[in-house]
């Protein structure tokens, strides 16, 4: 009870500060010398709540984390409104914890408190941006194949190479005749003071690193000078080891050398080290010489590349249902009974074409859309599931950026449209509000607020205008500094918020559900209809607009 306690002294302190005193203002001002915000304090003082001007559901967007401190946006809210559009904690991020957990308990004392202090909770569900992006790729992942372990003896016998091959940048070793005529082709160099270097290129997977041994035969002439094998990554190089002489003139010996033994730290890095391009270099440089290697054998034990391997399509669409479903069955049992109405899904549809939003047709990587494995009624069977445990949940379908796309509105229709005749049951269209203002540009923006409101009339739906912030904009409706809003900017957009309740009362008729606002203290996006609990004269536009007159300044 300390909660709600707080909060209704939250809200009569908000009542307080909201409604305005006379006696706090200086108004000995000569004509036409009142400063601006006397001028707009003056217009705004007397007036009531907002929410005694209309019988409507009146709303206001605030997160949890606004609900848990009560701070004074929710006081404004509490204060003004009947209605509070829960922004967050609802959401399948809110809700399912990366390891799948679904929990949407969390925020039932916020919830639980904003009620009892007299507001009606209104909340969404799923939105392409809403997701446990972690769980759902999890869910919908192909199965992992883990790669094959291949025992690796990489061997070159040259027997395959013609009399007279050289490899890679080495001119001066060349493919010849077994001198003993038993290996028939090895590799030989006679020149002086030469090494034989030979490429080596190991298989995806194999590197350096994976290298345990590396021997070869070997034949020479001189016995004075030690034999040396090195490997070279790029111009780096590591002596591996002196073999010491020769044992005999002309006659093939093997050499091994076993690569755990090597310390490769002073001389290549950890990118060397995963090279699967390689060169070693054998010989012993002598003058004069006449060396010959073959049978070179780098045992390079490894594992393939794991991989993905396809699941059935069928598979992971039942994954990603199951996915929905557990997390709509937490929320709906945590708050059926306190949330009286849902978005159940948000900005669905793309803008060009107006289908719905797929992995084809996006190119977001933080959004998930469940029609990439699902059929377009996926939407309806999440709303069968929501009625199947609250039988009277209210269902709205949400969609942004409607009010200069009216093919994006009839697309909007027409998908509910389709997920009614799946069962859905979907009663009404939120759609969201956010409409520009520049007075060259009015009469544009007022013909846009016509349009769509004659459509959606017409629909038959019951409609929620949701998220409603106007804003002050350049000519080209691009959202200016609002800060630099003047007074009568101020009013301009206060006659439009007027305009557009005036109107949406006037066309909608008993099909308006009702009106929220997504901005209502003055910020970046938007002027709202507060300044730090002073009232701007856009609130008078709100007064007038719920009571359907007109402003008289």
């Amino acid at each position: 009870m300390k909660k709600i306690h707080n909060i209704l002294l939250a809200s009569a302190a908000a009542s307080m500060l909201l409604t305005g005193c006379a006696e706090d203002f200086d108004t000995s001002y000569p004509a036409g010398d009142k400063p601006e915000s006397v001028a707009m304090a003056d217009l705004t003082r007397g007036y009531e709540v907002l929410k005694n001007y209309t019988g409507m559901k009146l709303g206001a967007n605030l997160t949890i984390a606004d609900l848990k401190a009560a701070n004074t946006s929710f006081s404004t809210v509490l204060a003004n409104f009947n209605e509070v559009n829960v922004v967050d904690g609802f959401s399948h991020a809110a809700v399912v914890a990366d390891d799948g957990t679904v929990s949407a308990d969390a925020s039932k004392d916020e919830v639980g408190a904003a009620i009892a202090a007299g507001l009606v909770p209104t909340a969404s569900l799923f939105a392409p941006n809403a997701w446990n992006m972690n769980v759902m790729k999890e869910a919908t992942k192909d199965t992992w194949v883990d790669g094959e372990n291949v025992d690796l003896h990489q061997k070159y016998d040259f027997e395959s190479s013609a009399i007279g091959d050289v490899f890679g940048t080495d001119k001066d070793s060349k493919v010849a005749k077994d001198p003993t005529g038993k290996n028939g082709k090895s590799l030989c160099i006679k020149k002086a003071a030469k090494f034989i270097e030979f490429p080596v290129n190991l298989p995806k997977g194999a590197s350096l690193s994976t290298i345990k041994t590396i021997s070869f035969d070997y034949y020479s002439s001189n016995v004075k000078k030690n034999v040396v094998i090195r490997v070279k990554v790029g111009d780096k190089a590591k002596e591996l080891r002196n073999f010491g002489v020769p044992t005999k003139a002309k006659t093939w010996e093997t050499f091994m050398v076993d690569l755990s033994k090597i310390d490769f730290t002073e001389a290549f890095d950890a990118d060397d080290m995963k090279s699967s391009n390689i060169s070693l270099v054998i010989g012993q440089a002598a003058v004069p010489q006449q060396v010959y290697v073959d049978n070179i054998d780098i045992y390079a034990p490894y594992q393939k590349p794991g991989y993905y391997k396809p699941r059935p399509v069928e598979e992971k669409a039942a994954d990603v249902k199951k996915a929905m479903f557990a997390y709509v069955d937490s929320v709906m049992q945590n708050y059926g009974d306190k949330v009286q109405a849902w978005n159940v899904a948000s900005n669905l549809i793309e803008d060009l074409f107006y289908s719905l939003k797929s992995s084809e047709n996006m190119v977001a990587t933080d959004e998930f859309y469940p029609n990439d494995y699902l059929d377009e009624n996926w939407v309806a069977d999440v709303c069968k599931e929501i009625h199947s445990k609250k039988a009277d949940a209210k269902l709205f379908y949400s969609e942004e950026n409607l009010l200069t796309d009216a093919e994006k509105t009839e697309a909007a229709i027409n998908y509910i449209r389709q997920w009614n005749e799946a069962g859905a049951q979907i009663e009404g269209i939120d759609a969201k509000l956010d409409v520009p203002y520049n007075s060259s540009s009015l009469a544009e923006t007022k013909a846009n607020i016509d349009n769509l409101l004659a459509t959606l009339k017409a629909s038959g739906l019951e409609v929620r205008l949701s998220d409603m912030n106007v804003y002050l904009a350049d000519a080209n409706g691009t959202v200016a500094d609002q800060s630099k809003a003047t007074f009568e900017d101020y009013k301009g957009m206060a006659e439009l918020y007027a305009y557009i309740l005036n109107k949406a009362q006037d066309v909608l008729g008993d099909k308006l559900y009702g009106v929220s606002f997504s901005t209502i203290n003055q910020g970046t996006t938007g002027v709202g209809l507060w300044n730090h609990f002073n009232r701007l004269p856009t609130y008078v536009g709100v007064v007038n607009g719920l009571q359907k007159t007109e402003i008289k300044w």
